[in-house]
């Protein structure tokens, strides 16, 4: 695996260990060190400081930075038809402000709709639609005044798409920024890195010139980066660590990335500073997090859930077997995106803004702002597409990485860099999230697992029987991707044990939702809600979590947050609708007929599961299921019993609840459209089904 972060050249002031790229300086058996300060845009001055923080990404790695990049509309053109050159071309007016502009200053995004839509329907799709930046083929043609054409080559054949065209104007970021008064601890190190944005426009972008200042009380200035960075070269991240030996009172930091004339350059990035500190191993929330998400792993495919082929034989030995395994999880929504944000937010998809997203102004607390703010070293390595940065999930993360899609490769770069992440951080507390498409569609296995599973003997269970014959094959290429997944798990956790951080480190296993291969008519997720969609594993091992313990009462990932926030002795967030399943954890019970909801794709759908009940409702149309008698969901029950609940009183509260909750987050004008995705983005959500 390629590190794609650098260690700058530095002066003699700074430490002399020749530091890998991103790493801290070695510590050897040093005490346990943790973050703790974060120097973020409130610790300079007249930074706006956005409630998530800004955040910025260079290549396929993206940091909280002090400012990001900001960007105005200043044009749209709707609804063109491309040309029988392939072009689409569209004549614009560019407003005062930015006619004097660089082409450099400009940024293109295009959507792409069905010619078949009635333009009437366009202005609005275009609030909706994904926009992709256009990082090439296109250009700015500029006339006399404020006339100006948009050329965009778009490189797709036929005609049956039309485009709409979106010019955006950067706002370039400050040249200087100048922080207030802060101390440092004796024996800490100052880390600090910065960067040039992958540009969209390349064309006229200016080198920019990086300088680092310390100043202390009572010492000399340390000058701690002085680089010039070529537009021109390879987007990277440049990190340099400074030494502080003894207490620093009364601190500055003076950073600078300017242009030939000290003037600012767009694209320029200051990530947040970091001090890092010895810490106490036995102070509240030493124990380490590690979060795994097998994407689309439904929960009775793993053979430590009863499944017969020997899908999960070392998740079952490392994690079911020396852990404790909550066997009824609902996710909250039958896919990715939403089900995700409920994992980070402890919320339920109603009770969010926009289920799938959050914007950087939206006051949603997230999963790794508060081990963040705990002094936890973040991290997560994700397979692009819906579980994107750009979408908000990058919010508390000191580093999030997005492998570009690839079949036969999805889940070695994520583990490979989780497993350098370790050896990078042994002696320090942190959290890593690793998520992988491994056992998404298409199920694509390496050349070494496709010959696995090829028996026909297990069709023969009852619960087996469901699936058409013709689907059986995928079944059998799905579970073939589900046993190379647990190898790729069983390789990292031989890591932790290895670098001797086993015993210090609370690991969960999850899933975002299942799959389905034609049990109830449907493939896929997504659109339907049945449990072989909607029930998940969940799997927690570490310090405390009694071994071989299995927990049948319902739950739901809403409650994942809560668990891990009160075993580490956390502080839970101030706003969730989920509950902590730590009492499980000392021998308790669990609450038994709690209401858990969760919804799929489809107009007004949502569903309850309360016990062993559950219930579904599209518009006016309703089933009832008792999964106590009828776990395969076969006969919907006509006449409920008068002992069932009132569900429409179930569905009112949760409304009210949700409701309110979603108020309280003051989403920051709900005309903000969604973020543009990448060319590469693109080609990861089309290879996964989710756009045509």
């Amino acid at each position: 695996m390629r590190m794609r972060r650098r260690a700058t050249a530095v002066l003699a002031t700074l430490l002399a260990c020749a530091c890998s790229p991103g790493d801290p300086p070695e510590t050897g058996a040093s005490p346990r060190r943790a973050i703790v300060k974060r120097l973020d845009a409130s610790h300079f001055v007249d930074l706006p400081a956005p409630f998530h923080g800004a955040v910025a990404k260079i290549g396929d790695e993206a940091r909280p930075v002090l400012v990001a990049a900001r960007s105005t509309r200043v044009a749209s053109a709707l609804d063109v038809a491309p040309d029988a050159d392939g072009f689409v071309r569209a004549e614009i007016t560019l407003p005062q402000g930015v006619r004097e502009l660089p082409d450099a200053a400009f940024v293109l995004e295009a959507q792409r709709l069905p010619a078949s839509i009635s333009p009437e329907l366009v202005p609005a799709l275009s609030k909706t639609v994904r926009a992709r930046q256009i990082t090439e083929g296109w250009q700015l043609l500029r006339d006399a005044g404020d006339r100006a054409s948009l050329r965009y080559e778009h490189g797709d054949s036929g005609d049956e798409y039309h485009y709409s065209l979106h010019l955006f104007a950067l706002e370039p970021p400050p040249a200087h920024y100048a922080s207030r008064s802060f101390d440092i601890p004796a024996g800490a190190t100052l880390e600090l890195a910065y960067g040039m944005v992958t540009p969209a426009n390349a064309a006229g972008r200016l080198p920019a010139k990086y300088e680092a200042v310390l100043a202390c009380e009572g010492t000399a200035p340390v000058r701690a980066v002085e680089q010039v960075l070529d537009p021109s070269a390879e987007a990277d991240w440049h990190d340099a660590f400074v030494s502080q030996p003894e207490r620093g009172r009364g601190c500055r930091l003076d950073l600078t990335a300017a242009g030939p004339a000290g003037e600012p350059i767009r694209g320029a990035v200051w990530a947040v500073p970091r001090i890092v500190s010895a810490t106490l191993a036995s102070e509240p929330s030493a124990t380490n997090l590690v979060v795994i998400s097998l994407d689309t792993l439904r929960a009775d495919h793993l053979s430590g859930f009863g499944y017969p082929r020997a899908t999960s034989p070392q998740i079952d030995a490392e994690l079911i077997a020396k852990g404790t395994t909550f066997t009824d999880v609902s996710s909250t929504y039958s896919r990715t995106d939403v089900s995700h944000m409920s994992l980070f937010s402890g919320l339920y998809p109603e009770a969010r803004p926009d289920p799938g997203r959050i914007h950087v102004d939206v006051r949603v607390p997230l999963l790794a702002e508060r081990l963040r703010d705990a002094g936890y070293r973040t991290a997560a390595y994700t397979e692009n597409a819906l579980l994107a940065g750009a979408f908000g999930f990058w919010f508390g993360f000191d580093q999030f990485r997005e492998h570009p899609y690839r079949h036969q490769d999805r889940g070695g770069g994520t583990f490979g860099d989780g497993i350098a992440f370790l050896r990078a951080n042994r002696n320090q507390r942190f959290f890593v999230f690793l998520h992988t498409y491994k056992t998404h569609e298409p199920y694509v296995p390496s050349p070494a697992y496709e010959s696995l599973f090829g028996d026909a003997l297990h069709w023969e269970r009852a619960e087996m029987g469901a699936i058409p014959r013709k689907h059986r094959p995928l079944v059998d290429a799905y579970d073939r991707t589900i046993r190379e997944a647990d190898d790729l798990v069983a390789g990292f956790l031989r890591e932790l044990e290895e670098l001797g951080l086993a015993e210090e480190t609370l690991v969960v296993l999850l899933s975002d939702h299942g799959e389905a291969f034609g049990e109830h008519g449907l493939m896929g997720h997504s659109f339907s809600s049945e449990q072989e969609v909607i029930r998940v594993p969940v799997v927690f091992r570490g310090p405390g979590i009694p071994a071989g313990v299995r927990v049948d009462t319902p739950t739901s990932l809403v409650d994942v947050a809560p668990t891990i926030f009160e075993w580490l002795g956390l502080e839970p967030l101030p706003a969730t609708q989920g509950i902590s399943l730590a009492p499980a954890f000392r021998g308790e019970d669990l609450p038994e007929n709690r209401a858990l909801f969760f919804s799929w794709l489809a107009d007004d759908a949502i569903g309850i599961r309360q016990g062993r009940w559950k219930y579904r409702s599209v518009g006016e149309k309703t089933k009832l299921f008792d999964l106590e008698r009828d776990p395969l969901e076969q006969r919907a029950i006509s006449q409920p019993e008068p002992h069932h609940p009132s569900w429409d009183r179930l569905l009112s509260d949760h409304h009210a609840e949700s409701s309110t909750l979603r108020a309280s987050f003051d989403r920051a004008g709900d005309e903000t459209p969604s973020p543009a995705i990448s060319e590469e983005m693109e080609r990861s959500l089309r290879a996964l089904g989710y756009i045509d």
